[in-house]
């Protein structure tokens, strides 16, 4: 181990061992959060029919696009019950791991208990080492927690990162989990090409396709 980076471990070590509560809660607070969302998500939308229609609603709202961002696809159960969550899961969760850091390098700085481990052989890089050492491992428990609390709550495993067979496309470019006259959304559709979808479709019902292919 590099001079700069002596003594990394035993600040780990204090540090979890300084932390030995705070952590446990965060992290099983965020899975539990994870694991209620995912439950409450799947009772609202049983179905299909009830996903794509949330879905297209808030799709269909420019204020809640601007904040949580687009669902692309209308039938998945996990894009609608956790993009709420991701966003503000996400910032509260960056504001915490920024604090964690925090503790553990100025606070220590301020408080003078660097200058008092600094007696002993410490290099001068050991503590950011060791509290971005500490908040990476964090994260990564947080993280599989929460894909087993997202599991548990009734998310398929293919969403919680299971890689899991293919999905099948239907023809119109939608995927297994749409119903098979809806307009494809993503894969670089356009709304022109939704327009044109939904101009060919009601053109097929009313039995007037051959004569409206002059103005599609």
């Amino acid at each position: 181990m590099p001079e700069t980076l002596a003594g990394t471990g035993a600040l780990i070590r204090l540090g979890l061992r300084r932390d030995r509560w705070l952590l446990p809660l965060w992290i099983a607070g965020f899975a539990l959060i994870a694991y209620s969302t995912a439950r409450a998500g799947a009772e609202l939308y049983p179905d299909v029919a009830s996903r794509i229609e949330a879905s297209t609603a808030l799709n269909a709202t420019a204020s809640m696009v601007a904040l949580f961002g687009r669902i692309y696809d209308p039938g998945s159960i996990g894009a609608l019950s956790l993009i709420k969550y991701t966003a503000f899961m996400t910032a509260i969760l960056a504001v915490l791991m920024v604090i964690l850091t925090i503790r553990h390098t100025r606070s220590d700085e301020e408080t003078g208990r660097l200058e008092l481990l600094g007696g002993g052989r410490l290099g001068r890089d050991a503590p950011l080492a060791s509290a971005l050492t500490i908040s990476l491992g964090a994260n990564v428990v947080l993280g599989l927690l929460s894909a087993a609390g997202l599991a548990a709550g009734g998310l398929p495993a293919a969403g919680v990162g299971v890689r899991t067979k293919k999905r099948s496309r239907h023809p119109s470019g939608g995927s297994a989990n749409y119903p098979r006259n809806f307009p494809p959304i993503g894969n670089g559709s356009t709304p022109t090409r939704t327009a044109s979808w939904a101009c060919t479709n009601g053109a097929r019902r009313a039995g007037t396709w051959k004569n409206s292919t002059k103005w599609i």
